[in-house]
């Protein structure tokens, strides 16, 4: 048994080609082709940058708790979740890039602009999920430190 469904469970995308071109196909089908499929891509991105600029600005507050409990004797969870933390916000920063067209003006077509942006939307999905377990470990790690403080007061 193959590992990819758990993989595309956890990343937010189809990992494999060939489950990302029966995704595009399914797309279009459902949209009635590649105009309608391209502004659900734009759509998508826009979500995917609203969601990372949330995380964000979630990140920023734990990790000023993250801080505060690292400059503790015992603070090594909370230095884990700090590293952590800063590896998620540069990964949804990633996802802030600009999105203008990779294609050559010559080559626009309506299935190169639909390529194009299921490519980002895809890569911008799993760096973002990335992201959010990243975070989800790094406030996993602050709660297990807030917890050893609580038990062991220093």
């Amino acid at each position: 048994m193959s590992s990819t469904p758990l993989l595309t469970a956890m990343l937010g995308v189809p990992v494999r080609a060939s489950d990302r071109l029966a995704y595009r196909q399914a797309l279009m089908a459902y949209l009635d082709g590649p105009k309608a499929a391209s502004s659900y891509c734009v759509t998508a991105l826009d979500r995917i940058m609203g969601k990372a600029g949330g995380l964000m600005s979630a990140d920023g507050i734990f990790a000023a708790l993250a801080l505060y409990l690292s400059e503790r004797a015992d603070g090594g969870w909370a230095t884990a979740a700090l590293i952590l933390l800063l590896l998620a916000v540069g990964l949804c920063c990633t996802t802030l890039w600009a999105t203008s067209s990779g294609i050559a003006a010559e080559r626009v077509t309506e299935e190169a602009i639909l390529e194009h942006g299921l490519k980002l939307v895809m890569g911008r999905t799993m760096r973002f999920t990335i992201a959010l377990w990243l975070s989800g470990f790094a406030y996993l790690f602050i709660l297990i430190q807030v917890i050893l403080g609580l038990v062991s007061p220093s």
